[in-house]
Formats: structure tokens, C-alpha cells, sequence
């Protein structure tokens, strides 16, 4: 914060008398804390100053003056030096020596192990200040952290006087007899309105060490009260059952520094100071604790994320047993080395044997030419034969029909046009109407035909004759004779003869699955 805040602009700097307000440091209900610069010489101090509301009050006018009266009366390294002091109109303020380092409460959230390997030389620092103000007739009656300044080599500052009293003396205010301080840190004999003794303040320090070593106060309540009513009657636990890393000796310190009585505990600040350079806080070095505390947890972490890896691979294992791809042995899963695509292929073909691939052309070799219309792609056709599809060559030439046969788009005589045929069999003629027999050889296909007894798509090597077909009248084997039923019996007077044109002419059976070839009917010649 700047001197904006105090509605001065940012153009011209804000003035306090020869003192420029350069930063503000912190900011209380009555007060607040400046870094400031003195012209001229450009030395930096700390203003405590009154805000306008609290000047405009004459209680917290004697009470700046009150904190201005004891500061210049106690100097000790471990006390902040007042340099001036000023109620002059419109401001009321202090100046005191700046010194650079944040209070033991802000370290308390921001550097705790550093602040616990620090605490027992600044509890040192500030016994030795309690004790200079305590020889000076003066009882601080506000220790607590937010009042002791400590930089990272230790050196401490005990600010904030402005609740001193002399001893023998009660800390009221006004005729309401309210009690002021820091409900936390308040001891008993202050909580029942007794006069304040050196121990008084020997009381509150302990409450602030209790917290240093713990991380909270020993105690607290849900209403200010209770948390009164804590510190009179309740027993605080010692801070080792808090913290493992606290010595006996520290919880004996801290527990005597706590007595509910102020005879109990140590009766000044150089007593305690000597009692507290004669032991050791911690077991062990705090930041030392603190970074084997983060090695564990980065161990942890990453065995963690180890055993998630191992999960994911167990997983994986068990998809590959599942599917063939590995076997489990004694030492562990292994990889079965995928089969070559010929060997998979032939794995599925109930042992026939695996077709392999056609390599992929090199590069400068072309590929074969694919098979033309009417060419097999897997048998060569005998010379002088023609494909299957193909129209037999004759001596008419390509395209040229056979004597009696018609030209293309004309029907024969008594049939249907393309396209029509018997109801529910597709291109099949009408009852009563048919082809005329094929005029060819007998036991001779006809031209795109193939030879009895020969497997569709195939056609008869050279050289190899075909099977003749049956003359007529002439009986099969296994046949029964003609004008004889199966049985061996003689029909009756009522069957319809073969060839009778009153007979219904079996329609061709109906292919059983899709895409199967009807069966050919008998070119012409």
C-alpha cells in the first residue's frame, strides 16, 4: 500500500511532517505501520501512525502517548529504539528504528521448520529484552508472536508497548473494567484482574513457544469464554504428544512457563533465559527432519506410481494370456513371438494349406495385368474353346447367328419376351410354350455349355472324352423302365403320359441361397 491510501495522489508524495511514506507495512484497527524516509538524508524508519478517526479519540491519543513514553524509556538491542514521537495536528505518530524482518506469527505460516530451528535462540533474544524491561519497572502484558520481529539469523525485536504497566498495578480500562490483550495469550492472574508480575509475562511467552513447537496453542474454545475459562482451570497436554521431536526437557520448560499459578513458574526473564540454554528443544534438527520427511514422501510417490505401472502391466499380461500372445511361466509372463501371416492364415483352414500373399511389387517392376472379361483367372482354356460366357466361334463369325437361330431381340415362335415367364420363377416360359429341343449331336453340349458330369466353371481337358449320353429307349441302371413306377407297378389308366401337351411342366427348383445359378436351358443350334 502506498500514501494513496491516505488520499494523497501518486504524483506528489505523501508527507508526514520531513518524513515521505514509502510503504505500508502493516494496518490495525487504530494504527498503521509505515516505512518511511527521512528527507535529506534518506535514512528509512518505521512510523506507527494514528489513524484520522483514532486521533479525533483522546483515549488512543494517551495511549500512543503511553506506548511512546515506555519505548524511550527501555533500550535494548532486543527492544525497538523509538526515535521520535509526535501529536502535533492532523497527526499523531511514532517513529521507531525499521527493522526488516516479519513477525513470528507470519513465520509460523510461511517458514515453520525454519522458525522451530530458530526458536530456542529467539526465545533467548526475547528473555533477555522481557528482562531489560522488567528491570526498568515495566510489565509488556502483550507477548505473543505478532509482537516479536525475528530475521533468519535470529536477531530479535519485541515491539508493541502499549499495554505496559508497572507491576502492582491491573490492566483495566476505564470504568467498564474490560481486560485488554489477546484472549490466547492471556494469563490467568491478568483473566482475574489481579496485578501483573514478571511472571505474567513469562506466562504469555510460553503460550507462543507452545504454538512455535505444536503448530496451535495449547488452548482454545468456540467462544471467547471458554477460551478464558481454558486457561484458568485446564491442564495443557505437554507438546511432545503433539510433537514426537520435542525433548522431556523442552516439555518440562514449556509446562513450568504454563502454570496456572504465577509462584509455579520461573519468576524472572534470567531465569528462564539460563534454564533454556541448558537444553534442547528438538531431538533432532527440524529443517533436517523436514527434508528426510520430503525424501519419504518422494519415495512414496514414486513407489505408488510404480505399483500403478505394475497394475497396468498385469492388466495388459492377462490380455495377452487371454489371446495367445503369452504364457505364463515360474518366473514371470512372457511373450509368445507372433506367428508369420502365412502360419496364422493356415492356422484357420483345418489343414489345408496356407495361400500365401502375392509379394509387393520392387520398385521398376510392374505389376501383372489383370484378367480380361471372359478370361478365367485361375485355368487356361483349350484351344479352339471358349471361355465360359463366351460364344462358341463359328463360321458365321462373332456376333452372327446360327441357321434357325433369330437375330438378337427377337423371341421364338410362341414364346414370351424377355423378361416375362411363369408366375414366380423369373425368365421361365409359360405353361404350354417351351424352346424347341436343341438341334445338336447327341451327347454334345451345345457351344458355352459345359460337359455332363464336368464341375461349373471348369472345362474338359484335350484329349479327354466326354460321357455319352444315353440313346433313346435305352435304360439307366437303377432306373425303373419305362411306363413302370418306382415300385415295379404299371400306372393306372388315369397318369398323364410323358410328352402330353395337358401336362403341367414342373417349374425348376428354387435356389437355396442367394446367387446361385438357375440351371441353363439348351441353345439352339
Amino acid at each position: 500500500m502506498n500514501a494513496k491510501g491516505l488520499g494523497v495522489s501518486d504524483e506528489v508524495p505523501a508527507l508526514i511532517d520531513e518524513y515521505e511514506l514509502i510503504n505500508c507495512i502493516a494496518t490495525g484497527s487504530t494504527t498503521q505501520i509505515w516505512e518511511v524516509s527521512e528527507q535529506g538524508t534518506g535514512r528509512r524508519f518505521a512510523m506507527k501512525l494514528m489513524l484520522p478517526e483514532a486521533y479525533k479519540s483522546s483515549e488512543q491519543r494517551n495511549i500512543i502517548k503511553h506506548e511512546a513514553k515506555v519505548g524511550q524509556a527501555v533500550e535494548h538491542p532486543n527492544i525497538i529504539q523509538f526515535q521520535h514521537f509526535s501529536l502535533k495536528k492532523p497527526n499523531g505518530y511514532i517513529l521507531m528504528e525499521y527493522f526488516r524482518a516479519l513477525n513470528l506469527k507470519a513465520q509460523i505460516r510461511t517458514d515453520f521448520e525454519g522458525l522451530q530451528s530458530r526458536l530456542k535462540k529467539i526465545v533467548e533474544g526475547v528473555c533477555q529484552g522481557l528482562a531489560a524491561m522488567h528491570d526498568k519497572g515495566w510489565i509488556h502484558l502483550d507477548v505473543k508472536p505478532d509482537n516479536i520481529l525475528a530475521n533468519k539469523s535470529a536477531e530479535v525485536k519485541l515491539i508493541d508497548f502499549s499495554l505496559a504497566r508497572r507491576p502492582g498495578k491491573g490492566l483495566f480500562s476505564g470504568k467498564s473494567k474490560l481486560i485488554r490483550g489477546t484472549r490466547t495469550y492471556l494469563a490467568p492472574e491478568t483473566i482475574r484482574k489481579k496485578p501483573p508480575v514478571p511472571a505474567t509475562d513469562i506466562y504469555s511467552l510460553g503460550i507462543g513457544m507452545y504454538e512455535i513447537m505444536t503448530g496451535s496453542p495449547p488452548f482454545s474454545g468456540i467462544s471467547p469464554d471458554l477460551l478464558l475459562e481454558n486457561h484458568l482451570i485446564r491442564v495443557p497436554s505437554a507438546p511432545s504428544k503433539i510433537n514426537e521431536n520435542i525433548t522431556p526437557e523442552a516439555d518440562a520448560l514449556v509446562l513450568k512457563m504454563l502454570s496456572k499459578r504465577h509462584e509455579d513458574r520461573f519468576g524472572t526473564a534470567h531465569e528462564l533465559y539460563a534454564e533454556l540454554r541448558k537444553i534442547n528443544l528438538f531431538k533432532r534438527e527440524p529443517l533436517e527432519l523436514k527434508a528426510e520427511r520430503e525424501r519419504l514422501k518422494r519415495e512414496q510417490e514414486a513407489e505408488r506410481l510404480a505399483s500403478e505401472e505394475s497394475k497396468l502391466d498385469s492388466r495388459a499380461d492377462a490380455l495377452r494370456v487371454q489371446k495367445g500372445l503369452a504364457t505364463v511361466t515360474p518366473k514371470g509372463t512372457s511373450v509368445t513371438p507372433k506367428k508369420p501371416v502365412d502360419q496364422v492364415a493356415s492356422s484357420g483352414n483345418s489343414g489345408q494349406p496356407a495361400q500365401r500373399r502375392p509379394a509387393p511389387p520392387q520398385p521398376g517392376q510392374q505389376r501383372p495385368a489383370p484378367p480380361q472379361p471372359g478370361q478365367s483367372g485361375q485355368f487356361q482354356m483349350p484351344p479352339g474353346q471358349p471361355a465360359p460366357g463366351q460364344p462358341a466361334p463359328g463360321p458365321y463369325g462373332a456376333g452372327q447367328p446360327y441357321p434357325g437361330q433369330p437375330y438378337p431381340g427377337q423371341g421364338f415362335p410362341n414364346q414370351p419376351f424377355p423378361g416375362q415367364g411363369y408366375p414366380g420363377y423369373p425368365n421361365q416360359p409359360y405353361p404350354g410354350q417351351g424352346y424347341p429341343a436343341a438341334q445338336g449331336q447327341p451327347g454334345q453340349p451345345m457351344p458355352g455349355q459345359p460337359y455332363p458330369g464336368t464341375p461349373p466353371g471348369q472345362q474338359m481337358p484335350p484329349g479327354q472324352q466326354p460321357p455319352q449320353r444315353p440313346q433313346p429307349g435305352q435304360q439307366l441302371p437303377g432306373q425303373p423302365a419305362a411306363g413302370q413306377t418306382p415300385d415295379g407297378q404299371r400306372p393306372d389308366a388315369t397318369t398323364i403320359p410323358l410328352g402330353s401337351p395337358l401336362r403341367r411342366p414342373v417349374p425348376p427348383p428354387v435356389p437355396k441361397e442367394p446367387g446361385d445359378d438357375l440351371p441353363e436351358m439348351d441353345e439352339l443350334p
